[in-house]
């Protein structure tokens, strides 16, 4: 009858329930390890979740410590080695293993710029293995060798000539020194500077003095070096040569002068044409052109003459 099989249906669903309460208190007896009742299931699957999710939490940390040891899974020791691990230590080992590594680096830059001044000298490529470029360079010092032979050769042969040239070049100096104490020399520089009335040589220095001090010639203005020189010009030209009429060509050789010298200077140069000498001045100033212009017309006529380019 129907009833008979609703009563079926019903012991059924009753054997199943006593089945399922039986496995899930045995489940929840193996996690907290005692005989639980239904009513307390409720609080131990809480705390069974919150146990859960800590445990995860905790996975997930130790995941991220591992991932900073920058050490692959392929590494992990299936075994305790019994070594405990310790942060401190890994840093300092850390720490020495860059320094070694950058004092390699060091190394091998002093190795590779090495290898680049060696062939600059061989005149190889850099991208030579060493063994070759070794053999280059032994090759090289070889000639440098020869060369400095050669060289020290010449150094000792050329010596004697040397001695030679240092005793003519100290009559030269003589020659010179009284050169520049001798009248001929002096009297165009007392006209032409107004100032200077003697000269010497100092080893290699020309020392111009007047009435009170002593001068290097590279101390002087522009100006007054200028004049010395042009006095020194006309002095030994006509002391070597020995004529009384030569010549000059002069390119814009008073520029630097004052305008008071620079009248003096042509003026000079003036009286030295007077006696016969044949001078050629270039200049692009319009007042030093205007005061040859005047001391021009005190010439005869064809003896002054000025030319515009």
């Amino acid at each position: 009858s129907r009833s008979s099989t609703i009563e079926e249906q019903i012991d059924g669903l009753n054997k199943e329930l006593r089945e399922l309460h039986f496995s899930i208190n045995q489940k929840i007896a193996s996690f907290v390890k005692k005989e639980a009742s239904e009513q307390d299931w409720d609080t131990i699957l809480k705390d069974l979740k919150q146990n859960n999710r800590s445990l995860r939490d905790q996975i997930d940390n130790e995941k991220q410590e591992l991932y900073k040891l920058g050490v692959s899974e392929t590494d992990y020791l299936s075994e305790d080695i019994g070594i405990k691990y310790s942060q401190q230590e890994y840093e300092k080992t850390q720490s020495e293993l860059e320094h070694t590594q950058g004092e390699i680096e060091n190394e091998e830059d002093k190795i590779q710029k090495l290898k680049y001044r060696i062939c600059e000298k061989t005149k190889d490529d850099p991208t030579i293995i060493w063994e070759k470029l070794i053999e280059n360079l032994r090759q090289k010092r070889q000639e440098v060798q020869n060369e400095l032979r050669e060289v020290t050769a010449s150094i000792v042969a050329g010596f004697s000539v040397h001695k030679v040239i240092s005793k003519l070049r100290e009559e030269e100096d003589v020659k010179i020194q009284q050169g520049l104490q001798s009248e001929v020399v002096l009297s165009p520089l007392k006209d032409i500077t107004q100032r200077y009335n003697r000269l010497a040589l100092d080893n290699d220095r020309l020392i111009v003095s007047d009435q009170y001090d002593n001068f290097g010639i590279r101390d002087l203005s522009t100006g007054a070096i200028e004049q010395v020189m042009l006095a020194l010009r006309i002095g030994f030209t006509s002391k070597l040569l020995r004529e009384d009429a030569l010549f000059l060509i002069l390119d814009d050789a008073f520029q630097h002068s004052d305008w008071q010298k620079r009248e003096i200077l042509i003026n000079k140069l003036a009286d030295i044409a007077k006696k016969g000498w044949q001078i050629i001045y270039l200049t692009m100033d319009h007042h030093i052109k205007g005061l040859f212009d005047k001391v021009g017309k005190k010439f005869e006529a064809g003896k002054y003459n000025s030319f515009e380019l």
